[in-house]
């Protein structure tokens, strides 16, 4: 397990509820625990759900021997038959397990598409927006080797939940919307508001983080200045909403969100 699972209010029976604790790390559980660890939701959000189902189900086709399955076959079909509805017919099987044999468990790559990357949460009343643009980056370079990178960063920075504001001083009034739709392309939650910053353009970029922020967002920082070639700045500000404020300068990449497909 990536992360324990602590659920209060793991509901046992009628009206009854029973606590939940499953540890990080390796764990063998019986089919009980399994089905209370896929199920459990009071403590995490569904996108987390689907994410802990994932990797159920991907233990058990790495525990499963296809090949001693298949003699059982009809006792499980039997057990499933009220549970499970297909139109897969049950003499496809045995062949289906033959297939499920060459599948190399340690080279499947599977997302959730959850926020704050592909998905931006509405709080009114909770709804989500899918981000189509994501996803579909997502979906076309799921098996290029040289993307599984990009896309553990953009996971990486996104989970660190950075609220960017990037400031335009520039006369290119949409400066700033640009590097922000690029920069939420890698990850990040950032948006370009339309005031201008005080004291003309920069030379450089300039890269602030307010009011301790810092202390949590250490991938942010790094890809910040990476990508700007700067230092950050600290600064304290309780009127600053933003966790980090990005300042184009003349020396600013003229960076541009993907291209919509």
């Amino acid at each position: 397990m990536q992360v324990p699972v602590v659920d209060d209010q793991f509901p046992s029976g009628v009206n009854k509820d029973i606590r939940l604790y499953i540890p990080s790390g390796l764990q063998h559980m019986d089919g009980a625990q399994a089905l209370r660890y896929a199920r459990s939701r009071n403590t995490s959000s569904d996108f987390d759900r689907a994410a802990r189902q994932q990797r159920l189900l991907l233990s058990l086709r790495e525990q499963a021997d296809p090949a001693a399955l298949l003699p059982r076959l009809p006792d499980l079909i039997g057990a499933l038959e009220h549970s499970v509805k297909t139109d897969i017919p049950t003499s496809a099987l045995p062949q289906l397990l033959g297939l499920a044999t060459g599948v190399d468990t340690k080279n499947i790559r599977s997302y959730v598409f959850s926020p704050p990357l592909y998905q931006t949460e509405v709080l009114t009343g909770y709804w989500t927006l899918p981000k189509v643009d994501a996803i579909r980056s997502a979906i076309q370079n799921a098996f290029k080797a040289d993307q599984q990178k990009l896309e553990a960063q953009r996971q990486a920075l996104a989970d660190e939940g950075a609220h960017v504001w990037v400031l335009n001083p520039t006369g290119d009034v949409n400066r700033g919307t640009r590097v922000a739709g690029y920069l939420e392309s890698q990850g990040l939650e950032a948006s370009a508001p339309r005031q201008r910053p005080s004291g003309g353009v920069p030379a450089d970029t300039q890269v602030v983080v307010y009011n301790g922020a810092e202390s949590k967002l250490p991938k942010t920082i790094a890809y910040l200045e990476k990508k700007f070639g700067v230092t950050v700045q600290l600064k304290t500000d309780p009127a600053m909403r933003a966790d980090v404020v990005v300042t184009v300068g003349r020396s600013t990449p003229d960076l541009r969100p993907p291209a919509s497909s």
